[in-house]
């Protein structure tokens, strides 16, 4: 957060100045002298005048149905100074500005601006702080809550709380309305306080409560979290380091991942909707990837399968993993991987299942290994870019998937009619004979479980690293090599019985996140930003969602059966189209076809030159287009090279694109901020 900043504007009565109002086409113009300096934040560890600012008695009224500044501030000052009409018209001369209904003299707002682009300021228009000075005796503080937010024109689009502060002609200096505002425009600053004292107060008791809990200290006490993950450089390496600093970082907290979902009032709704949420969007693409799985294989891998796969591998994620906000399905790129298994098999004239088994085993082999070893590491290279280019990729492939289905579907009805495999057909669970397999398709088998490997640990973590990302506020840490390794023996176990492989997925694990996070929408320049306010980080979600889906094992075949394959096709469409609207790439391909004029006031646009946001661009969509020549290709041999693909990829971003594209404009085009 940048410096708040006090503006103020200043009528001059001076007669000499009197020839600069002049009256045009009647009206009055005049000139208005606007001054704007910086006013340190308020620090609440060393600062005592803080905490005796916050213990001062403060006037609070609830939910205010006005859209006026003169009367809010009327009511408020009324409140403030016991009813003196003498007092409160005195200092209503000295707020407002110029008999204007919204517009006051003197104001303390708060802005925020990017430490790296200092000319680059964005206005907090969620509160406002009037300063006022009268011929009394003490000071009064007062607080006003609106009932919605009020627009108050330029710079204070959606005000929710107006606070003044109301001082003696002559006071000290450390006493004065803006040394007193200092401290509550400093916890205002704050979205999770603003949260609270919007959503959480009730009464005027509770607003009072919530404003001086001393918990808010700790907010600007420190700048870092638990929830960094910066691994120290410095200290030295030995196996089974990673997992040990996972635990580390999240047994403390294991308790409170069940006790957080039901805190409070909120965070039970909460949990209720992300509940609910979790359950509809995971059954579907579930029976959507069983379906696309069961042609792949011939029946191998049904419906049924995947389900079952799917409870028991959320129950075991949503207990013993280290970040429960992952969701854990099988994925398209799983589908892929599982088709291109499905084909040596056949050319090989070896057995679907135990090729499946060796080659999963010994991918979870790989994975153990990368846990131990802490090459989770290689998380601190993930940009953004990064893990747009490979949303945008799943984005492509669930568009393929369908339209495979809807020509499939053509075939089927307009063709010949063809053998359909009973889903039927093989028994749930069917361990694998692993020591039937030959010699040279075990040496395939290791192959294949090296690349699925990569696949995983690449998907795997993307997907944490999307949860973690710092516009989720979430503080308890991430635990990359400990998930790593239970997913690991998860897929093991899947192997083994010949169920469908899962691992973190996208974009349902960013919107567990989301869904469990209270926000605020912002309004800049126009353009609406979505702030998250309070996170909540819980297992009871995913853990409830998956019992509810062991349930509906007992919906097969009937009626879960009679879902259209038309319906499955238009959730993987939607699954697509929704996952662009918050990707930052998709949007920079879009600025191709905008007119310049038209461009969102994003931070990019607003910092970068047009050719190098551009080219930036290019770069991305030629890493797509291998993606999807190597992802999409019809040789199986090929598409084995997928995940070393998306390995490729971090060391171009890390070494080729700085040659490129500069980096004091990198560091905008492939930062976390929207």
């Amino acid at each position: 957060m940048f410096p708040d900043q006090n503006c103020s504007t200043d009528e001059s009565n001076d007669p000499d100045r009197t020839a600069g109002i002049q009256t045009l086409v009647g009206k009055t113009q005049l000139l208005v002298h606007k001054s704007l300096r910086k006013v340190p934040l308020r620090d609440f560890d060393s600062e005592v005048r803080a905490a005796r600012d916050l213990a001062s008695e403060i006037s609070v009224i609830m939910d205010i149905h006005e859209n006026s500044l003169v009367i809010i501030m009327e009511l408020l000052l009324n409140k403030m100074l016991s009813g003196n009409s003498k007092l409160v018209n005195f200092a209503l001369q000295g707020v407002c500005f110029a008999n204007s209904g919204n517009v006051i003299s003197d104001s303390l707002v708060s802005v925020s601006c990017d430490q790296r682009d200092n000319h680059f300021m964005v206005f907090n228009s969620s509160f406002l702080c009037v300063p006022c000075v009268v011929p009394i005796n003490s000071r009064h503080i007062g607080v006003c809550r609106l009932a919605t937010p009020v627009n108050f024109g330029s710079t204070a689009e959606r005000v929710y709380f107006i606070v003044a502060a109301v001082t003696p002609l002559n006071t000290k200096a450390t006493k004065t309305p803006l040394e007193v505002l200092r401290t509550f425009a400093t916890l205002l600053s704050n979205p999770s306080i603003r949260h609270r004292l919007i959503d959480e107060a009730k009464t005027e008791a509770d607003f009072k409560r919530i404003l001086t809990d001393l918990d808010n200290f700790v907010l600007f006490q420190t700048s870092t979290t638990d929830g960094d993950f910066e691994p120290p450089a410095k200290s030295k390496f030995y196996p089974f380091r990673g997992i040990i600093q996972d635990l580390r970082r999240r047994l403390p907290h294991y308790l409170s991942d069940f006790t957080d979902s039901v805190r409070d009032q909120r965070s039970i709704y909460k949990t209720i909707s992300t509940t609910l949420f979790l359950y509809f969007s995971i059954l579907l693409p579930v029976i959507a990837f069983g379906t696309l799985n069961n042609t792949n294989t011939d029946g191998r891998l049904n419906v049924r399968k995947t389900l079952i796969s799917q409870v028991i591998g959320g129950l075991y994620f949503s207990l013993i993993s280290g970040q429960p906000l992952v969701i854990l399905m099988t994925t398209a790129p799983l589908s892929l991987f599982v088709k291109i298994v499905h084909s040596i098999s056949q050319e090989w004239k070896t057995d679907f299942g135990v090729m499946y088994a060796c080659v999963g085993f010994f991918c979870c082999a790989f994975l153990a290994l990368y846990a131990v070893f802490d090459v989770s590491r290689i998380t601190q290279w993930y940009t953004r870019s990064t893990e747009e280019i490979f949303s945008l990729f799943i984005t492509i492939a669930l568009f393929v998937d369908a339209g495979k289905d809807v020509y499939h579907n053509f075939q089927r009805y307009y063709s010949p009619c063809q053998l359909n495999r009973s889903s039927s057909a093989y028994e749930i669970f069917t361990v694998a004979r692993i020591e039937s397999i030959d010699t040279l398709p075990l040496l395939i088998s290791i192959g294949l479980g090296f690349a699925l490997s990569l696949l995983f640990v690449m998907d795997q973590n993307i997907s944490a690293a999307m949860v973690e990302t710092a516009v989720h506020k979430l503080k308890k840490g991430t635990a990359y090599d400990w998930d790593i390794l239970v997913v690991a023996v998860l897929n093991a176990f899947l192997s083994i019985v010949g169920l469908p492989w899962m691992h973190g997925v996208l974009p349902h694990s960013p919107l567990h996140a989301r869904a469990l996070s209270d926000s605020e929408e912002r309004v800049v320049e126009g353009y609406v930003q979505h702030i998250v306010m309070k996170s909540r980080e819980t297992r009871v979600t995913s853990l409830v969602a998956h019992i509810l889906l062991g349930f509906s094992i007992l919906l097969l075949p009937h009626p879960l059966g009679y879902i259209p394959t038309a319906v499955l096709d238009g959730l993987f469409l939607f699954m697509a189209i929704s996952s662009l609207r918050s990707n930052q790439f998709f949007k920079r391909l879009l600025l191709f076809v905008t007119e310049q004029r038209s461009y969102p006031p994003c931070h990019y646009v607003r910092r970068c030159t047009q050719r190098s946001l551009h080219v930036f661009t290019c770069c991305q969509l030629v890493q797509l287009f291998i993606f999807c020549v190597i992802g999409f290709s019809p040789w199986p041999y090929l598409t084995m090279a997928f995940p070393a693909i998306i390995v490729a990829m971090l060391a171009v971003r890390q070494l080729l694109i700085p040659l490129i594209v500069d980096r004091r404009y990198l560091k905008y085009l492939d930062s976390k901020e929207d």
